[in-house]
């Protein structure tokens, strides 16, 4: 077991060396790419404090390969902007308006607020500067979605998560390092918690996902295809509801966007299943309880003359209520980032019931949080983001080079839509999430050079 620091080092210097033989070899967007894809296969809980920021494995490669990006070709950072770079730009500025609001320094709020936001998306913006290094950055992607997938499975069947047993235990953060589901322990992998695993892998799905199509036969179509189910086994290895749910989302999405009668089928699905919501709510929890094992018990404390319930299954759907008096008073720019830091968040209108502010610690609900962070500003933009993504991956969809890639991230924020309805937007997986969206970035951008004929 290696010590943080040490660890953190070698994984640094491993990714630094590949990522020096791929800029060398093929140039600087490419090293870019595979550089930050590397970072993906190394925990999250692997952090060093520089001038007293905890600071990750894939947030300083982010950086250090984006600064290396900019000085050897700083001509090709201006590019036509899209609507994804409007939105994260409008991110990170709302970020530092509501921090700075509540008395944070300048300096301190833009690291933050770029870290959490820009490194993330322009990492994978001009990762993608040209279609070129589209498929050498599929199959490494893919190398990690198997890494992780196999990682994930061999948790949940043996009991011991590989990267521990390399870079020691992960911190407990309010979960047991032992929670198991149906008998198998669910595993957490590279993160601190297996539902921020699940989805984490979900991100990157799309990779693999295109290069089936891509590869049209042989032996890449077969190795994309088995790399895809590694990847599924590695989202259910978490034994996690929400990206076990969305996963038939993903595939429905990425059919309906070539298929009519998928397109059909899905509206029909939908209608039916809003209308079974409307009609019998209590029923729809009971099914979800039943899928995850869970009983319902009732609990000793009321929220408006209404008995609240112990399983998370429906302690998801009670939240609105209990943080709707906060959230629709958050204004235009929230509580700020540290005021809703830790759980339970330190906002107004909280439970006066003790034994209630116990239950509902934690916000399993990205909206929530993200309106309660940033106010109602930050859960427009930050569902716009998604939107924005899913929009822009529909229109590259059709391109012949490029489309199943961007059927496949549009998918994946389609899904991921939904699954954040059942937990907060961490960054152990938003990281992906938001290199992916700036991948269509810089895809879209690019798109956009070629039809003006300036590219």
């Amino acid at each position: 077991m290696l010590p943080t620091l040490t660890g953190w080092l070698l994984c640094v210097a491993l990714i630094a060396v590949v990522g020096a033989w791929v800029f060398i070899k093929y140039g600087a967007s490419e090293a870019l790419g595979i550089a930050v894809v590397l970072s993906f296969a190394f925990p999250v809980w692997l952090t060093v404090s520089i001038g007293g920021i905890p600071v990750g494995i894939r947030t300083f490669v982010g950086l250090a390969a984006l600064i290396a990006f900019a000085i050897r070709s700083p001509w090709k950072i201006l590019s036509p902007l899209t609507l994804l770079d409007v939105l994260v730009i409008g991110m990170v500025v709302l970020h530092m308006v509501s921090d700075m609001y509540y008395g944070a320094s300048a300096i301190g709020v833009w690291c933050q607020a770029y870290g959490e936001w820009g490194i993330p998306y322009a990492a994978g913006r001009y990762a993608m500067r040209t279609n070129r290094s589209l498929i050498p950055l599929a199959w490494c992607v893919s190398g990690v979605v198997l890494l992780l997938g196999m990682g994930g499975l061999l948790e949940m069947f043996t009991g011991s998560n590989p990267w521990e047993m390399v870079f020691g235990n992960r911190p407990i953060q309010g979960f047991s390092r032992d929670a198991a589901r149906f008998g198998f322990k669910r595993a957490f992998g590279t993160t601190l918690h297996p539902i921020f695993f699940g989805l984490l892998v979900l991100a990157l799905i799309p990779w693999p996902t295109s290069l089936i199509a891509w590869m049209r036969q042989g032996a890449g179509r077969s190795g994309a295809l088995g790399i895809f189910l590694c990847g599924l086994g590695g989202v259910f290895s978490s034994l996690s509801r929400g990206p076990l749910l969305v996963i038939p989302l993903f595939l429905a999405a990425v059919g309906a966007i070539w298929k009519r009668w998928v397109r059909i089928a899905i509206l029909a699905i939908g209608v039916l299943f809003v209308g079974w919501i409307v009609a019998d709510i209590n029923g729809v929890m009971r099914v979800f309880e039943i899928l995850a094992n869970e009983d319902r018990s009732e609990s000793d404390f009321t929220l408006d003359g209404e008995v609240l319930p112990k399983n998370s299954v429906a302690q998801r759907y009670v939240q609105w209520k209990v943080w709707w008096p906060a959230l629709a008073e958050s204004g235009y720019i929230g509580y700020g980032t540290k005021a809703t830091t830790g759980f339970p968040p330190d906002v107004p209108y909280k439970l006066a019931d003790e034994k209630a502010r116990k239950q509902f610690k934690y916000v399993d609900n990205a909206y929530i949080l993200i309106g309660l962070r940033f106010g109602w500003t930050g859960v427009v933009l930050f569902s716009l983001l998604f939107l924005a993504a899913m929009l822009t991956g529909f229109r590259l969809s059709w391109d012949r080079s490029v489309g199943p890639l961007g059927a496949g991230i549009a998918s994946m924020a389609f899904a991921m839509l939904a699954a954040l309805w059942t937990v907060w937007f961490s960054y152990d997986m938003g990281f992906e999430v938001l290199w992916s969206f700036g991948v269509l970035g810089g895809l879209a951008s690019e798109h956009r050079l070629t039809s003006s004929g300036r590219s």
